[in-house]
C-alpha cells in the first residue's frame, strides 16, 4: 500500500504537487475574469468584483485569488531556491507572468491593453498559466 507523508503533499521534486493540483484550479478559474476573457461567479460572489479601487489602481477579486495562489505555489516551490536552475524560457516565462500578475491591477495602461483585446487576453492567460505552472513543476 503507498503512503503519502504530509511533506509529499507540498513539495515534491520534479513533479507537480497534490496542493499545487488543488490551488491551480482556483487560478484557472481566477485568470480568465483577471485577463477580460471570461466572466465567473463563484457562491455569489463575481470574480470580477473589486476589492479595492484608489489612483487607477483596481484589485478584483480574481487578481486577488491568482496573486494568492501564485505566491502559494512559490512558498510551496521555491523558497530560498536557486534561480539559476531555470532554463531561459523558464525565466522568461516567469518574468512575463510577474509583470502580467503586477502590472494588470497597477498599471492602467497594461489592464487597459490586455483587456480590451481578446487575443492579447487569450495570450496573457497562457502566459499567467504557464508561469503557474513553472512554479509548481519545478
Amino acid at each position: 500500500m503507498a503512503t503519502t507523508s504530509i511533506g509529499e503533499l507540498f513539495h515534491r521534486s520534479d513533479s507537480i504537487d497534490p496542493l499545487d493540483i488543488i490551488t491551480y484550479a482556483a487560478f484557472a478559474l481566477a485568470v480568465p475574469a483577471l485577463v477580460g476573457i471570461g466572466s465567473f461567479s463563484l457562491y455569489g460572489y463575481s470574480m470580477s468584483m473589486t476589492l479595492l479601487s484608489a489612483s487607477g489602481m483596481t484589485l478584483t477579486l480574481s487578481w486577488a485569488i491568482a496573486a494568492g495562489t501564485f505566491l502559494l505555489a512559490y512558498a510551496t516551490n521555491h523558497m530560498g531556491a536557486d534561480w539559476d536552475e531555470f532554463d531561459d524560457g523558464e525565466l522568461v516565462t516567469l518574468g512575463a507572468g510577474l509583470l502580467l500578475l503586477v502590472g494588470i491591477p497597477f498599471v492602467p495602461i497594461l489592464h487597459d491593453f490586455v483587456v480590451q483585446s481578446k487575443i492579447v487576453g487569450t495570450a496573457a492567460a497562457g502566459i499567467l498559466g504557464g508561469a503557474y505552472i513553472v512554479l509548481a513543476y519545478y
